[in-house]
């Protein structure tokens, strides 16, 4: 009997409207759907992105908003749970324990690619943040057969911003 599949999410946290909502991937524990791995790029455009594993994540207390979107079904030998690793409180690392967090230090954090308005010739620049990163390693993980192809249908339906709604002024 094959075991049972895990599910992973896009962790999708709400940017107030004017900027691209973070993204991230969450695998929750077997033992607490609550508790899992965060595995994200940190920072920003004008900075650059550093990756990080945030171990014994618990969306339970998270006060962001955010919103999760199922994005794969894949065998346990692909995730590694957070149970085990240090003394099971919330901590941050880069070493890699399983193969989607193998893929994710593979694929380079974006650099800083947000120019300073004073630079001279610097023509049309191609932004890169935390979700063209984690869609190059949602296509990673598509190609290393981690992932199945519907990852990628799913991800193309995760809203890439928040939706705000323009309050009109009225017309006395």
């Amino acid at each position: 009997m094959a075991a049972p599949l895990r599910k992973v999410y896009i962790a999708s946290y709400d940017a107030g409207g004017l900027f691209p909502n973070h993204w991230a991937l969450w695998v929750p524990s077997v033992a607490d759907e609550n508790i899992g791995t965060i595995i994200q790029v940190e920072g920003d455009p004008a900075t650059g992105f550093h990756l990080e594993f945030q171990r014994y994540y618990d969306k339970s207390v998270e006060e962001r908003k955010h919103a999760l979107f199922e994005i794969a079904d894949v065998e346990h030998r692909h995730v590694v749970d957070s149970d085990g690793l240090g003394d099971g409180k919330p901590f941050i690392e880069t070493v890699a324990h399983d193969a989607i967090e193998e893929q994710a230090v593979l694929i380079d954090p974006p650099a800083k690619s947000l120019k300073s308005a004073g630079n001279e010739k610097q023509g049309r620049v191609e932004i890169k943040n935390c979700q063209t990163w984690l869609t190059e390693l949602v296509n990673a993980l598509v190609a290393q057969g981690i992932f199945p192809e519907s990852a990628l249908t799913k991800l193309a339906m995760v809203p890439k911003a928040t939706e705000r709604k323009q309050r009109v002024p009225q017309l006395e």
